[in-house]
């Protein structure tokens, strides 16, 4: 018979999230090729990974959803989402980041720009947003948004 003491793992309990009014807004923008604008934080670059994620970040104080992330999108990239070039399709709420996720969509071909350098390393625009993808882990916000990225591909199709 084995000596030595047998020792269980204590599991943590599963407690899924709980909604709540929303603390962020992230922005998911497809252009007119289907590729959707992904950035590249400085903060992951530091941590030596490299995660790409949808522009946005959090609500200031008397500000809306639809404005953090209008305003996280245009200081982070250079792209002005109340421009009429812009249609926004629709919107989901992740109550994992507790953030309202708008998916946007645009005939035109920005490329948008690197305005604050020493929050965001790298833009990149992305056919596949897939998980398997070397570098790419498929965020929440996506995961959540695929309907209405479907959807954003249809609408830059017919114009």
């Amino acid at each position: 018979m084995p000596t030595g003491s047998i020792t269980k793992k204590a599991r943590r309990k599963y407690a899924p999230p709980v909604s709540g009014p929303p603390k962020a807004a992230v922005a998911i923008l497809v252009r007119a090729d289907g590729k959707i604008l992904c950035v590249l934080p400085q903060w992951v670059v530091r941590k030596g990974k490299i995660e790409w994620e949808e522009p946005g970040g959090k609500m200031d104080p008397g500000e809306s959803p639809h404005e953090c992330c209008v305003r996280e999108t245009m200081e982070e990239t250079g792209i002005d989402l109340s421009q009429p070039e812009y249609k926004q399709i629709g919107l989901v709420y992740s109550k994992w980041t507790k953030a309202n996720v708008y998916v946007y969509a645009t005939a035109g071909m920005p490329e948008g720009k690197i305005v604050d350098s020493t929050e965001i390393h790298k833009i990149g625009w992305f056919v596949n947003v897939d998980p398997d993808q070397r570098g790419f882990r498929l965020s929440q916000s996506l995961k959540l948004a695929q309907a209405l990225i479907y959807k954003a591909r249809q609408y830059v199709l017919d114009k």
